[in-house]
């Protein structure tokens, strides 16, 4: 009789180095960030995360599907951050505001790869919504995200340093 494979079962989704499609998202994200968007692709990602060229089409249909849930996971990345900073000054107004601002200014620079491709999302408008508690109403919220996403745009693009940048954000 067979020995049992020492207690190691296989789920839905779960691979021997973890979560597959975790792994090939993140892959794909330090792809963008070091090589570009012309090196992506499904199997540029599978080798980075050391899988088969085969395995990524167990989550993925092709590469757009790919980008989708690198978009999804710097989104929600990034509102983690900006919710993150603007929790300490939560109801303060202009305080949690700027703090929402250079949490994004600085993912945007972190990241700037992931940050870029975030840009031609149309669901980035949806990050104004953590703006608005302390904003005071959905036009403000959303002139707030486009002031830091325009900051952030600039120092991408080297037009603005990001101590400049910086430095308006904290400016009265």
């Amino acid at each position: 009789m067979a020995a049992p494979l020492d207690g190691i079962r296989k789920t839905k989704g779960a691979y021997h180095h973890g979560d597959l499609k975790a792994a090939l998202i993140e892959a794909a994200a330090v792809i963008l960030e070091t090589r570009g968007f012309d090196a992506l692709s499904l199997r540029a990602a599978a080798r980075r995360a050391g899988v088969s060229e085969a395995a990524p089409y167990r989550h993925f249909a092709d590469k757009a599907a790919l980008l989708s849930a690198v978009i999804d996971a710097a989104r929600s990345a990034l509102c983690d951050e900006i919710s993150s900073a603007m929790n300490t000054y939560r109801g303060e107004g202009r305080p949690a505001l700027r703090a929402g601002g250079l949490a994004l200014l600085k993912f945007a620079i972190d990241q700037a790869g992931r940050y870029r491709l975030l840009a031609s999302d149309p669901k980035l408008g949806s990050v104004a919504e953590l703006f608005l508690d302390d904003a005071g109403s959905w036009d403000h919220a959303q002139k707030s995200l486009a002031l830091y996403h325009g900051l952030a745009l600039l120092v991408l693009t080297g037009a603005l340093d990001p101590d400049d940048a910086q430095a308006l954000l904290l400016q009265d």
